[in-house]
């Protein structure tokens, strides 16, 4: 195989910054909507 061709063993850090900002944004909302909920069953 070519250099560089391969980087299965070699995630690119980009990836895991979008990854990991994506996955906050994600906790963020699933947060939200479950105060959302809880607030709406006091109510």
């Amino acid at each position: 195989m070519p250099e560089g061709y391969y980087s299965g063993d070699k995630p690119t850090p980009n990836l895991r910054v979008f990854v990991e900002q994506h996955s906050r944004k994600i906790t963020r909302f699933a947060h939200a909507c479950w105060q959302g909920m809880r607030a709406k069953a006091k109510g």
